[in-house]
């Protein structure tokens, strides 16, 4: 086995478990968890727990999930080119090539895609909001077949 081999083995471990130490919000508390709406929270507090949900959606880290897609996509698209396991500079220059169109296909598709319409949503969110601040009480009207 060639020193390279070791090394990607390694670092999809590591990208592996970084990705899992970050995003696992059911085991603990992280950064990206909310708090879950609850059938006895008011309106305003449910649209609130709802824009901060929207608002995490975005901080997600792209390359390294970009990076670790090459990583193990590259061996099979070169073993199935080459017909045998890739050199090291062409692993390189095939997972660089993967990242690459990986991670920006994805940025491209956050900004244009889904950032717009979390933004729509959030605005219609507030002004709804808005419009219960005017009234006088703030009942349960958000039924649970709402999907919140």
């Amino acid at each position: 086995m060639k020193w390279w081999h070791i090394l990607v083995v390694a670092l999809i471990v590591f990208l592996c478990w970084s990705e899992r130490g970050s995003q696992d919000c059911l085991r603990r508390r992280c950064g990206n968890s909310t708090s879950p709406i609850e059938l006895k929270d008011e309106s305003r507090s449910a649209i609130d727990k709802t824009i901060e949900t929207l608002r995490k959606n975005h901080t997600l880290v792209g390359w390294r999930r970009a990076l670790l897609i090459a990583l193990i996509i590259t061996i099979p698209i070169c073993y199935f080119i080459r017909r045998g396991f890739p050199s090291g500079y062409e692993f390189f220059v095939v997972a660089t090539i993967i990242f690459v169109i990986t991670y920006f296909s994805s940025v491209w598709l956050n900004f244009v895609w889904f950032a717009p319409r979390d933004l729509a949503i959030e605005h219609q969110l507030l002004q709804i909001r808005k419009s219960l601040l005017g009234a006088r009480s703030f009942p349960q009207d958000i039924p649970a077949s709402a999907g919140l």
